[in-house]
């Protein structure tokens, strides 16, 4: 990720970065359910990721 994105930490992540990946995720024509999944699970991710202060802000929380 880090050669396409220049992300070498997962503090590097930010809401647009996700955005555009969910974005993908219906170009290539997932199914709404699955992009749901995919979005609950990042939320649970970066809720602990928060809680154990691995990052400062949550940028899922951003925008849903």
């Amino acid at each position: 990720m880090e050669t396409h994105h220049d992300i070498s930490d997962v503090e590097d992540v930010s809401s647009l970065h996700i955005k555009k990946f969910i974005q993908y995720q219906k170009e290539i024509g997932n199914k709404p359910n699955y992009i749901n999944t995919i979005i609950k699970s990042l939320r649970a991710f970066y809720s602990y990721l928060v809680n154990e202060e691995y990052v400062s802000l949550n940028a899922v929380s951003q925008f849903f």
